[in-house]
């Protein structure tokens, strides 16, 4: 099976702007996109009300994260990431860790995100 992928909200806003290439479609068909918790709540968040039903129905056709990382797993790589320069908050963090807990990559097309990705060792797209 083909390595699963935890996606950035900034890949999700690039594809529903209509900013970004097919990588994002080619994973979603493959089945092979991991929604963060963080992420979904990230987009229904930002989302117009017009525009809700769409964000459902793509959120809802794409592999769950139940559960939110653990204190503890956040802590360690808070402790990896601090003096780098490139902590963007308590957000990252969460979907970061929840690549590095699921073993899977991570696409986002924010630059800071993946240079701490890069940082913490977790693997980045190269679709």
């Amino acid at each position: 099976m083909d390595q699963l992928v935890v996606v950035d909200t900034s890949v999700f806003i690039d594809y529903f702007r209509g900013e970004a290439d097919d990588a994002l479609s080619i994973l979603i068909l493959k089945n092979r996109v991991l929604l963060s918790p963080i992420v979904r709540l990230e987009l229904l968040a930002g989302v117009r009300k017009k525009e809700l039903n769409v964000v459902l129905d793509l959120c809802n056709a794409l592999r769950p994260i139940e559960e939110f990382s653990s204190p503890s797993e956040c802590e360690t790589l808070l402790s990896r990431a601090r003096g780098t320069g490139l902590f963007g908050g308590i957000p990252d963090l969460l979907i970061l860790s929840d690549a590095v807990r699921h073993n899977a990559h991570l696409f986002s097309s924010d630059k800071k995100m993946n240079l701490l990705a890069k940082k913490l060792r977790v693997e980045l797209i190269n679709e």
